[in-house]
């Protein structure tokens, strides 16, 4: 401890001294700087935007009196001629038709009716081009359109009503059958008609004009403000970057330096040196990320160290809660293992000591690797025997089991390796067979959490769970298969792993039974033989707890033929010999009682 604070001490007094060493060489804040950065850059832009808005209003008056009066108007002009070409075609179909006999009375009616329907639009049309024309906004000595084009829109208006109205007094002399006096009229109709086609392509001819110079107007005036704005920008960003440089020149070295650090630091490399050149905020910050070096650097030394002796993953949860490294736990549903292997002594008695630690150490190996892909915590090893466990906070509570479970198996898994490994040792070919790797498994509650005294502590698991799940370990032995488990256990990886259920036993400390089961594979994977044989087996069982002892030897030895060293049936065999010659009272319940811890 006295060591501790005098490191802090002397890191204190360097922090300190880094800061006097730097705070007369620059005097203005980091804020400061900003500040005047900021302010100098938005002074050039309001200059900039004033002068923009005003050059830009006389744009936009121009655009809205192109787009909303001069372009709509032409618009109506031409809808205009449309119209009076239609209508002047209607009114010639009346005319051809009155040369027709016998009249048809209904097809002059209804081009009579198309013909007053387009005049009617007409009228509308220029009512409505009039209208715009009176609507102008631009200043007075712009105002040249009015006196030009609304005198010519209404003279066009009442060329209109006119030739309408002797149109209609030609179709009224031919009604009444008068084709002399409605062919006098009809010579002066089409010269008025020719007048007023004339007069709408002179006035049309105009507003064209009138768009063309107006649109280019505007982009004359849009092109100046572009300009002069472009010249001001230029002006003013010649100034700012003068300006701006040399403000700017005493942030962004010590900031490239510091994210030079960064970089490295992030690419693992700790070996770094920070100084803080300035006494603004980025020389705040410079020291305080040499000190989060300095601390990362002692967390990795630390990690490093124990990683080795604890699951990283422990060692992460410590170097994360360094305010909670204290004696105590938690209670917790978790899942535990212990997983061992028969008669590797015959074979370790044969090597030296050295051999002996190197053949443990590649054992320990194999059966480690599962319990890590399957996110298991290993607590400890004790010779060759691994105790594991799974729960939270390093596995989801909901698969705990079902991952304890897998790992199971790929152990199981392992024989064959094992056997070669064995052999390499041994010096001699190896039969796997003979020896067996013993998995026992037991979900349950549990305390987990730091135990031990205040001078020593070791993050382990601790309970009745525990207990169950090593003497399942040695308990599988006895029936001569690699693997039980728990009723809770299987409960929980019913829809995930293939089980076969191998009795009902009493433990060794423990007076309530536990039904244990034999893994088998995961579901879908297991072989068809297999689950004959699961089949069979249970049918004995069932046999064998009603005390139809025939019946059971039957199944069983069934059993014995399905798979030839099936040890659990081979176990119920030498029982039913037994109890048959010896039967069990009336009132025995199928419970057996274990005599090995």
């Amino acid at each position: 401890m006295a060591h501790g604070n005098k490191h802090s001490e002397k890191h204190n007094y360097l922090r300190g001294e880094k800061q006097v060493m730097t705070s007369n060489r620059y005097g203005v804040s980091f804020k400061t700087k900003i500040f005047g950065i900021a302010a100098s850059l938005l002074i050039m832009l309001m200059i900039i935007a004033t002068f923009s808005y005003n050059r830009l209003g006389l744009v936009r008056d121009e655009v809205h009196d192109l787009s909303e009066r001069l372009i709509p108007i032409l618009g109506l002009i031409n809808e205009v001629d449309a119209l009076a070409l239609e209508q002047e075609v209607h009114f010639e179909r009346i005319l051809k038709l009155y040369e027709i006999q016998p009249l048809n009375i209904e097809h002059i009616a209804e081009e009579q009716s198309q013909f007053e329907k387009r005049s009617e639009k007409v009228d509308e049309a220029l009512k409505s081009a009039i209208r715009l024309a009176q609507n102008q906004h631009r200043p007075p000595q712009e105002q040249d359109l009015n006196t030009t084009l609304i005198p010519v829109l209404t003279n066009i208006k009442k060329e209109h009503t006119d030739l309408h109205d002797h149109a209609r007094q030609i179709i009224t002399l031919l009604k009444n059958s008068e084709k002399d006096a409605a062919h006098l009229l009809e010579d002066n109709w089409e010269k008025e008609q020719g007048h007023f086609d004339q007069e709408v392509e002179t006035i049309r001819q105009q507003l064209q004009n009138l768009n063309a110079n107006a649109a280019q107007e505007t982009r004359t005036h849009q092109r100046h403000v572009l300009q002069l704005s472009a010249i001001i920008t230029a002006i003013a960003s010649i100034i700012g970057i003068r300006y701006t440089t040399l403000l700017t020149r005493g942030i962004t070295r010590p900031v490239q330096e510091l994210m030079g650090a960064m970089r490295s630091v992030e690419q693992g490399n700790l070996d770094v040196d920070i100084k803080a050149v300035s006494a603004d905020e980025i020389g705040s910050i410079a020291t305080a990320f040499s000190t989060m070096v300095d601390q990362l650097k002692l967390k990795e030394k630390i990690k490093n160290t124990f990683g080795k002796y604890v699951d990283p993953r422990v060692v992460d949860t410590f170097m994360e809660q360094t305010d909670k490294l204290e004696t105590g736990g938690e209670k917790q549903v978790m899942t535990v293992s212990f997983t061992d292997i028969n008669g590797l002594n015959t074979i370790l008695d044969r090597l030296e000591p050295e051999e002996q630690i190197d053949l443990i150490n590649q054992y320990l190996d194999l059966m480690s690797k599962p319990i890590y892909d399957r996110k298991g915590v290993i607590d400890k090893y004790i010779n060759t025997m691994v105790m594991a466990f799974w729960g939270p906070p390093f596995t989801d509570e909901k698969e705990h089991a079902e991952l304890a479970c897998l790992a199971a198996l790929d152990q199981l898994e392992k024989q064959e390796e094992i056997g070669h490994l064995l052999g390499k040792f041994a010096k001699e070919d190896i039969d796997s067979s003979h020896f067996g790797i013993l998995v026992g498994l037991s979900a349950g509650p549990l305390v987990v959490g730091n135990m031990g005294s205040e001078q020593s502590m070791s993050y382990t698991v601790l309970g009745d769970t525990v207990n169950t799940a090593s003497r399942l370990k040695g308990a599988s032995k006895q029936y001569g298969t690699r693997s039980l488990i728990t009723e809770e256990t299987k409960e929980l990886i019913d829809e995930t792993i293939e089980v076969r259920e191998i009795d009902l036993i009493r433990v060794v400390g423990k007076e309530t039974p536990v039904r244990v089961y034999e893994l088998l594979g995961s579901k879908g994977d297991v072989a068809s033989d297999r689950l004959e044989l699961k089949n069979v087996f249970e049918q004995g069982l069932s046999a064998y707890r009603d005390m139809q002892w025939d019946q059971a030897r039957q199944h069983f030895e069934t059993c014995q033929k399905l798979q030839a060293n099936d040890g659990p049936s081979e176990e119920y065999l030498n029982r039913v010999n037994t109890l048959q010659q010896d039967p069990p009272d009336d009132g025995w319940d199928g419970v057996w009682s274990l005599t090995q811890k």
